[in-house]
């Protein structure tokens, strides 16, 4: 039987004959039925009672067993119909499926043919290259002829920021870097730190895609997207560019997209890196009440209350429709010393309602476009963001140890010990969803840039040994007068400077060393608000001696060993 036939039972003679005797059942039990109707008086005077009996009961009987006979000979014909129906269902159902195999097959076929295909037309008009990246002669398959490529006519795939690095074979008796000695900032080919101009310049603009930098292998821009990772999570021990690479993912964001695509809430804690953009439209604001409130803290208590209006962002954003939704700009937060919260913050009805709002925000706010840039030494699993910490799909470490990347969540081991063993500023693990590379960040010098922006918006006087220094008008409760200017000498100032340095080593925030340092509590108070501006004074100085240090550094003059060889 042929595949595309159904399967039709055919009415065998058997079956014909039942039909027969059902017929010829209920045609005789009529008769016998009418007869005795007919002729019921004369049969009851004609034949005995057991003689009546006898006849009765064979002509019903027979027709029944003619009729009986029919019906089950008509049940057995209508189930090798019902099996028939089923067995052709089935094998249609296997026909389409064999169909769509072979059609897959042929698929697949043709597309390995269009591949093989391809790749006999490289064969046959592309040359491989020589070692110095020149390809010496092309085939042009229209017109038959082998055309030469002259030298300088090839363009070699390397980034724009590449250049080569030529060692001079000339031996002389100074202190230059030898071939068999890196230059620090420098792995693989020639790879190095790229500038903020040329990433900017490589990135496109109201698309809210970022870069962390190039791959210290091949050189490549890498590029993310802030709504597709979400949340970025940024740690390394001071001095190894977590800061940098944190403002200069905030630089590119805010360069290139307008305040109505991308905006910005500051959570820090040293208020450092946040200074560079808290004067720009793209900060956020928010209205309590009748207030509008620029969401940029400095301290604890203002991190705790900003995280509180954050939430009270999501929660409106959450009650939007799907369009109302789509129009609302991005908002990242930004959050320095993530970690060190737990510590600053001393309520512990502030430290639940802080930790609770981070996992809200961490959890949610990716479906109403609000993501968190954290920046931390380190990070570890805790009962209260064990939740959150998994959020952060973008991870980057400069220099930090297995245990404390295990904690953190990153899965490349081998990259990060290689890191901390090696490691040097601006150089980052970097893992987020099928990625997971060492790259080089940006330079961006965010201490030089905040000293710059201190130094034009506040206009301080340097000290100078022959003048006093500048009055500071404190908070000195008396009975005449609530303020009274009182003179710092150059002595205080320096006693000051050198304890807000040592607390910063220790990893102290802005609030904790004003508390500790100027013996006053964090409020709206006058004594408050000037050691925030005496503070403030000394980070300018700190910066800049640290400057001046660098500088006077890079042009000390060494000895020359008197050993080495001219």
């Amino acid at each position: 039987m042929d595949d595309h036939q159904d399967i039709e039972p055919n009415q065998s003679p058997s079956q014909a004959a039942g039909f027969l005797h059902l017929i010829l059942g209920v045609i005789l039990l009529l008769l016998v039925v009418v007869g005795l109707i007919a002729g019921w008086g004369t049969f009851l005077k004609a034949a005995p009672i057991l003689v009546q009996i006898l006849i009765v009961l064979v002509s019903i009987a027979t027709p029944a067993a003619i009729m009986g006979n029919g019906v089950k000979m008509a049940s057995l014909w209508f189930n090798q119909i019902e099996q028939a129906r089923l067995v052709t269902k089935e094998r249609r159902i296997h026909l389409h499926m064999q169909e769509a195999h072979l059609e897959s097959l042929r698929a697949a076929q043709r597309r390995a043919d269009e591949e093989h295909a391809t790749r006999l037309h490289l064969l046959r008009t592309r040359l491989p290259a020589n070692t110095e990246g020149n390809r010496d002669f092309i085939y042009d398959e229209r017109s038959g002829q082998v055309m030469e490529v002259r030298s300088g006519h090839y363009i070699q795939p390397v980034p724009a920021h590449w250049a080569p690095h030529t060692v001079s074979t000339y031996k002389d008796t100074s202190s230059r870097v030898s071939e068999d000695k890196p230059v620090h900032g420098v792995l693989g080919a020639g790879i190095t730190q790229p500038s903020q101009d040329w990433l900017l310049g490589h990135l496109p603009e109201q698309a809210l895609i970022v870069s962390p930098g190039v791959q210290a292998s091949t050189g490549q821009m890498v590029k993310v997207s802030i709504c597709d990772v979400p949340h970025f999570k940024i740690l390394g021990s001071t001095g190894f560019g977590k800061s940098c690479l944190a403002g200069s993912l905030l630089d590119q964001a805010t360069h290139l997209n307008r305040p109505e695509v991308f905006q910005l809430a500051c959570l820090d804690l040293e208020h450092k890196t946040s200074r560079l953009f808290e004067d720009l439209p793209h900060i956020a604001h928010c209205r309590v009440g009748s207030r509008l409130v620029q969401l940029v803290a400095t301290d604890a208590e203002e991190v705790v209350e900003h995280l509180g209006y954050l939430k009270k962002v999501l929660d409106y954003r959450a009650g939007l429709s799907e369009p109302e939704l789509t129009r609302q700009p991005v908002l990242v937060i930004y959050v320095e010393e993530m970690l060190s919260l737990q510590y600053e913050v001393v309520d512990p009805k502030q430290l639940k309602s802080m930790l609770a709002d981070v996992t809200v925000l961490s959890v949610r706010g990716r479906k109403y476009g609000m993501f968190l840039i954290a920046v931390m030494q380190t990070d570890y699993s805790s009962e209260e963001l064990r939740v959150s910490q998994k959020m952060f799909r973008f991870r980057a470490a400069a220099a930090i140890d297995q245990s404390a990347a295990r904690a953190a969540g990153f899965q490349n081991t081998e990259l990060i010990k290689q890191n901390f063993q090696h490691g040097q500023p601006g150089q980052f693990v970097i893992e987020y969803p099928s990625f997971s590379q060492l790259v080089l960040a940006p330079t961006y010098d965010v201490k030089r840039l905040v000293a710059e922006k201190t130094r034009a918006s506040h206009d301080f006087t340097r000290v100078s040994e022959d003048e006093p220094s500048p009055g500071l008008t404190l908070l000195k409760p008396s009975r005449n007068s609530s303020e009274t200017t009182v003179k710092t000498d150059e002595t205080a100032l320096q006693a000051r400077l050198q304890e807000v340095r040592h607390l910063q080593a220790l990893g102290w925030g802005k609030v904790a060393i004003i508390e500790k340092v100027w013996k006053v509590k964090a409020g709206a108070t006058h004594g408050y608000k000037h050691a925030c501006l005496e503070y403030d004074h000394i980070l300018a100085r700190l910066d800049q001696e640290e400057g001046e240090a660098s500088d006077a550094g890079s042009s000390v003059w060494k000895p020359h060993n008197s050993d080495q060889s001219s």
